[in-house]
């Protein structure tokens, strides 16, 4: 089966051999648009039910595919049909719960409405818990080899899963105290002579802290047995979903093996294997800490590469541009509108999120991806940009002309300085409201794994151009020294909780304009490890102001002092030939809020080159903004409508504009990585660059 599945509706009886169907709306619409899937490949449509059909695209464009039908398929009943009694409704660790309850095969999902569940199901959060339930049941579908979607019902009471219990031909409750293995109940269990065992299991899965003693004695009077989750003591719920997948590897097994089985709770890095002839768990060689991972691919001219970047909220092929979202939201556009217009993760900014709404609040919201119904990747920096931005007043500027100055004590002309560093950390004043907070690098770590961000770095002191040579050595000193006390903190974090999705943390390589300090500090965060686990980074971040002409330089100095199989990313920049250099210098992800912040001040990218649509040529161009651009902008809306939404000071001018310029660069982005992946990148870069500059 081709890994393109989607799932669609079909007609009852299915379209014949040879007949053309359309997949359009969302799920067209991101085929052809994000995964841009074109004539010749070959995909699967399935309606969640185990059926399908698989053709060849014959035809792509902005509202789907058109697909040949070449052959029906009827996905077959497991012989085992597993209900999954499941009480964790909140957060990543329900969601993997469902995942991992998918690719086992589950034929129904009902929440437990649990006394003691993280989240009571009822209400508003019961019907978003199922939303977001049944959305990554599908999710996951396409993901796996499977059509058929779990279904998930709606929340049960303790006293209706007890009924349920009543009605089921067998049933299991996970209970630590339980001395009987579930591998050993399910196998004693099997009908002598029949290799399918009992037709129907339900397993129920206990909340945070285990099922009450008042909840198993309902449970086993209505007829559950109570079982131990292998060998081991069930420390979270989550843990009991993999004595489900092994229920069915308990069926596929030959007799003689039966009884050696053994169900273990996963650790941190396994997930769920993608082969198809097995439904247990496997360890899915990630290469990282916990679901964290890097794997190279293609290799481009200089130090450019293509490459996969693996978190537990999906994965970012690399190179990409990551979509800076400074206080939880890409300004003016909806999360939703990102993801269709192809971006894989986003960043928000520690510092402003520390301020407000503050990182206690989003992690009891399930973290930054959850709080702003964010499902994919996402990166929070260490707060170490607003120390030189608050100290020195240069707002968002970074790459700087400073031909012939230094003064350690620069500050922006009319601005007061409102951050002070020291050996120990940074005390800043609120641009909010004048109050004093303390920035150490514990504090930075504490707050970014309140935050929840999949990727977080190392709190460090960025320099401008302008501060002298000593004083750069004098700050990649304290940013080497800060970077172990990250280290240290967010490993016993970690641990701490333990519960949580891994964050992977990455150095931040210092030394404005000197290769010798750069490479310093490459060699020094390359061979640091933690005190607590002895574990390294799981990457790095460039930073620091870089003198636009020397960008790929001296990303060069880092990518080739950098361990080769940890990814690197540079912080701050969008301009397509700053991308073009940065690529080819060896960056592998690069984020900058410029595409956002030049479309609310109406400037807009094109092919051509960026333009500003007030000016009075659009007043009456009915033309899009770029004739070559794919956006949901440009395919409904002309320059004139642009010009008079600006003109009028139109709020929705600002969210049109953004799609816009975001969908520029993350396509340039995806073709620049197509390239290196074809061998033309050098074409490509002349090719855009030559049109992108021509006018100047």
């Amino acid at each position: 089966m081709s890994d393109a599945v989607f799932l669609t509706e079909l007609a009852d009886p299915l379209p014949a051999v040879g007949a053309s169907v359309e997949l359009d709306g969302d799920e067209g619409r991101h085929a052809a648009v994000v995964r841009r899937i074109g004539p010749g490949e070959v995909v699967v449509l399935g309606d969640g039910v185990g059926r399908a059909v698989r053709g060849t695209v014959t035809a792509s464009s902005k509202r789907g595919l058109t697909i040949q039908v070449e052959e029906h398929h009827h996905e077959a009943e497991p012989s085992l049909r597993v209900t999954a009694v499941q009480a964790l409704a909140k957060g990543d660790r329900g969601e993997l719960a469902v995942e991992v309850m998918t690719e086992a095969g589950v034929h129904r999902v009902v929440p437990w409405s649990a006394h003691r569940s993280m989240v009571r199901w009822s209400g508003e959060r019961a019907e978003k818990g199922l939303r977001r339930w049944r959305s990554t049941a599908r999710e996951a579908t396409k993901q796996s080899r499977r059509l058929r979607v779990p279904e998930v019902t709606e929340a049960a009471t303790t006293a209706e899963v007890a009924e349920l219990i009543r009605t089921s031909e067998r049933a299991y409750v996970l209970h630590e105290s339980a001395t009987r293995p579930l591998a050993e109940a399910v196998a004693s269990s099997r009908v002598p002579g029949t290799p399918t065992g009992p037709s129907s299991v339900l397993v129920v899965v206990g909340p945070e802290g285990g099922i009450t003693d008042e909840e198993l004695a309902e449970f086993t009077a209505a007829g559950a047995e109570p079982v131990l989750l292998g060998s081991t003591v069930l420390r979270t719920s989550t843990a009991g979903v993999v004595a489900i997948a092994q229920l069915q590897a308990l069926v596929a097994a030959p007799a003689a093996e039966r009884s050696t089985l053994e169900v273990h709770e996963p650790a941190q890095d396994e997930q769920v294997g993608d082969d198809p002839a097995s439904d247990d768990l496997a360890s899915d060689d990630l290469g990282g800490e916990g679901g964290f991972g890097f794997t190279v691919g293609h290799r481009g001219p200089g130090l450019a590469r293509t490459g996969v970047i693996r978190t537990p909220h999906g994965e970012i092929g690399t190179p990409a541009f990551i979509a800076v979202g400074t206080k939880a939201t890409v300004k003016a556009v909806l999360p939703e509108t990102m993801t269709e217009l192809g971006a894989q993760a986003v960043l928000a900014n520690a510092y402003h999120l520390y301020l407000q709404p503050g990182h206690e609040r989003i992690d009891r919201a399930g973290g930054l991806g959850q709080f702003m119904n964010w499902p994919g990747p996402t990166f929070t920096d260490s707060g170490g940009f607003q120390v030189m931005s608050l100290g020195a007043g240069f707002k968002k500027v970074l790459a700087m002309d400073t031909t012939g100055l230094a003064d350690d004590d620069v500050i922006a002309e009319g601005k007061q300085r409102r951050a002070h560093v020291d050996d120990d950390g940074v005390t800043f004043t609120s641009h909010l409201d004048g109050s004093k907070h303390r920035f150490t690098p514990e504090v930075s770590m504490q707050v970014q794994h309140g935050i929840g961000a999949d990727v977080i770095f190392a709190f460090d002191e960025l320099t401008t151009l302008m501060n002298t040579r000593p004083y750069q050595e004098e700050a990649l000193e304290r940013t080497r020294l800060w970077a172990q006390r990250c280290l240290d903190e967010h490993q016993r974090l970690t641990l701490e909780r333990e519960t949580k999705p891994y964050q992977a943390l990455f150095g931040v390589i210092q030394g404005a304009q000197y290769e010798d300090l750069r490479t310093k500090a490459c060699a020094d965060l390359s061979a640091m490890r933690g005190t607590v686990t002895g574990e390294g980074f799981d990457g790095y971040g460039i930073g620091g102001a870089i003198e636009k002409e020397r960008l790929g330089e001296i990303v060069g100095w880092c990518s080739a002092a950098l361990p080769e199989d940890r990814p690197r990313h540079l912080l701050g920049i969008s301009e397509p030939d700053d991308l073009f250099a940065a690529v080819a210098a060896g960056a592998d992800t690069f984020d900058c809020v410029s595409p956002s912040r030049v479309a609310r001040n109406a400037a807009l990218y094109t092919r051509d080159g960026r333009f500003n649509v007030t000016t009075a040529a659009n007043r009456d161009d009915l033309g899009p903004i770029d004739p070559e651009c794919d956006c949901y902008t440009c395919a409904h809306y002309s320059r004139s409508y642009l010009h008079h939404l600006f003109k009028a000071k139109e709020i929705i001018a600002n969210t049109l504009a953004t799609i816009h310029n975001e969908r520029f660069i993350v396509r340039l982005v995806d073709q620049i990585r197509d390239s290196l992946a074809n061998g033309d990148f050098a074409a490509l870069r002349d090719d855009v660059l030559g049109r992108y500059y021509a006018a100047r």
